[in-house]
């Protein structure tokens, strides 16, 4: 079998949560025969092919000038199909997985090809309480007009495709009306056995993207609404802010009492080891947050919202395997007792590391790529 894989994320990387689940969908296909993977860059990046074992590896430069040729926007562009077919024979494949949906939109794809989409993200949040100018006003209102847009044109008929997979069943609940499948993220596992420790003072992690908008309003929640009541409670606490940021941003939290801002963090599992838990407080977005399944696999617990708790509720238990908060007050508290409890912190991240380890393995991740393929075979073209 032929395939090909669309995607802006290498799947030979693992520097982000889109890297590592792109990877993950990459080696799961790669079972299924030769997989080709088209890589898109923008930028002055320059065009080049790789050739490895699996397939051939095309990096193509994408151009971002005028409305058809933006990536993010769900209307299909001749350009940007002239460029991917310059490289790759469309025709020839019998499977298309597209990485996110909007790749599967941009492009005049083979009706000899069925296709699969890998909707990431599927059903975004504006973070309002994290807007501060116009221009991320208008940055958000276009993802969120992009993102209604291309659900109206999927559940219409106007797009259709042969099977989708989602993250969680929250953003798999808005297309009933498709042929899909959960694919649940899953994390990446240490090269090395899992330590629990705990370090002798107290430290709180956040990890993420700080240039994600609904990242930016979780900690800046965090820090508004939680800091000041764990600091009375322990004054010695730290806070630990890892992942890129822009330099207002971190000079505004080095202001912060105890708030420590690293920005890029190239190992984080020197991060981890400083930490007591780990903290998910996100409100908004979509899909579902890898970074809580990740602390797990350096042995941290973690303190997490109820937004990035509901992704992930079928494989880890609730008080058991991860302490959920529906509001800032008692996620406030629950880290408190974390704190208080550094033995239950230990307990918690032993326990959600074993139903992780049990419920998200590689081995599970392939097998559904696998069935929701197989499906796709032996299902008529929609």
């Amino acid at each position: 079998m032929k395939l090909l894989l669309l995607t802006q994320f290498s799947p030979f990387e693992e520097s982000t949560g889109a890297h590592q689940r792109t990877k993950f969908l990459y080696e799961s296909l790669c079972a299924l025969g030769r997989v080709d993977v088209a890589i898109f860059v923008f930028g002055n990046e320059p065009n080049r092919v790789i050739e490895n074992t699996n397939g051939h590896v095309y990096y193509i430069n994408l151009p971002t000038g005028g409305i058809l040729n933006r990536p993010n926007i769900p209307i299909r562009s001749k350009v940007y199909t002239k460029i991917l077919r310059n490289f790759v024979d469309l025709d020839s494949y019998e499977i298309v997985v597209s990485r996110y949906v909007r790749f599967a939109t941009k492009f005049h794809l083979s009706k000899n090809s069925r296709v699969i989409v890998d909707w990431d993200d599927a059903y975004y949040t504006i973070p309002w309480k994290s807007i501060r100018t116009i221009q991320t006003f208008i940055k958000e209102i276009t993802k969120k007009f992009n993102d209604v847009a291309t659900r109206w044109l999927v559940n219409s008929g106007l797009y259709r495709f042969n099977h989708y997979f989602f993250v969680s069943e929250r953003d798999q609940s808005h297309y009933s009306r498709l042929s899909t499948s959960l694919l649940p993220n899953i994390p990446v596992r240490a090269p090395y056995a899992v330590s629990f420790t705990l370090p002798e003072t107290p430290v709180i992690l956040f990890v993420g993207l700080m240039t994600y908008q609904p990242n930016i309003q979780a900690i800046e929640g965090f820090i508004d609404k939680c800091w000041d009541r764990i600091l009375a409670a322990f004054p010695e606490a730290k806070l630990l802010i890892a992942g890129n940021s822009s330099l207002p941003q971190a000079e505004q939290w080095t202001l912060v009492k105890n708030c420590i801002p690293l920005g890029y963090v190239e190992n984080l599992s020197d991060v981890y080891r400083q930490a007591t838990f780990s903290i998910a407080p996100i409100w908004s977005g979509g899909g579902s947050n890898i970074k809580v399944l990740e602390s797990y696999m350096y042995g941290k617990a973690v303190v997490a919202s109820s937004h990035s708790y509901e992704g992930l509720k079928k494989y880890i238990r609730k008080d058991k395997d991860i302490l959920v908060s529906n509001g800032f007050e008692s996620f406030s508290e629950q880290c408190i007792v974390l704190l208080r409890q550094p033995q239950l912190a230990i307990e918690i991240a032993k326990s959600g590391y074993q139903e992780i380890d049990r419920n998200l393995s590689f081995d599970q991740f392939r097998n559904r790529v696998i069935q929701g393929l197989d499906a796709t075979l032996f299902r008529s073209h929609p």
